[in-house]
């Protein structure tokens, strides 16, 4: 896992997009999906998706947030940018099936998020990389 605590922008995306590359034996991913809303994250995860890729905005960036690429790179790769709203599903019919899930014990809610105090970040962090949560959140 690469630790980016304290890592440039520019520098970030070098570093990730060195490991997608060694990884996807020099194709980029094809489906990349930033859950972050971390702007030079969500830039880096457009640059290392491969040709035909898929770049998928979950993450809430910060307000005035802007995502900037190369036109001609885009437009020569064919890589799609998509984002989802709620999973791309109708509210209305889906959080009740949820709920149902839930309750049969075969969504487990309580296995996948977990709270932490602000200043608890660390510990939420930890938690993420060793799998105790899978969506760590952070209250303020």
């Amino acid at each position: 896992m690469l630790d980016t605590t304290g890592i440039a922008p520019d520098d970030l995306e070098a570093k990730l997009g060195a490991q997608v590359s060694e990884i996807t034996d020099k194709y980029g991913a094809s489906l990349t999906i930033d859950t972050t809303g971390f702007p030079a994250l969500m830039h880096a995860g457009l640059h290392f998706t491969g040709h035909r890729g898929y770049f998928v905005i979950l993450g809430i960036p910060p307000p005035d947030s802007k995502l900037s690429f190369d036109m001609n790179d885009y437009l020569w790769t064919g890589k799609h940018i998509v984002s989802s709203i709620e999973g791309d599903v109708v509210p209305s019919e889906f959080i009740p099936q949820m709920i149902e899930w839930y309750r049969a014990k075969k969504f487990p809610l309580d296995k996948l998020v977990k709270t932490y105090a602000l200043d608890d970040y660390k510990t939420a962090l930890h938690d993420m990389h060793t799998g105790e949560t899978i969506k760590p959140v952070l209250l303020y």
